[in-house]
């Protein structure tokens, strides 16, 4: 998803960046809203607003899909132990991170 849109205020003209990428590469980091609204030229307030109107989803969402698919993945494909992966997914605690896991994939058995 490019969220790469030319809008037409007047003589204004905002160019969205490409904020998949950016929030895709900065997964395990602990980047806010504000550092990748910064890097669009944009303020974080309107970030949230064209994020969700082209994906569907806050920011926040997006990000927390991007680490349970990586957990997923990570626990299908490996015998890596949770701890590591919460730890690895950059999650404040396993029991937080069991618990969002369970409430975003509840048919992940």
């Amino acid at each position: 998803m490019l969220l790469v849109k030319s809008i037409t205020k007047g003589n204004t003209i905002t160019h969205y960046k490409n904020s998949e990428f950016f929030t895709k590469q900065n997964i395990l980091s602990d980047i806010s809203i504000k550092e990748i609204s910064d890097t669009c030229n944009i303020s974080s307030g309107h970030f949230r607003r064209v994020f969700k109107e082209y994906s569907g989803k806050s920011p926040m969402q997006y990000r927390l899909e991007i680490k349970i698919n990586n957990a997923k993945r990570m626990l299908s494909d490996s015998n890596v132990s949770i701890d590591k992966i919460a730890e690895a997914l950059n999650f404040e605690s396993t029991p937080y991170f069991c618990k969002i896991f369970k409430t975003v994939s509840p048919e992940y058995r």
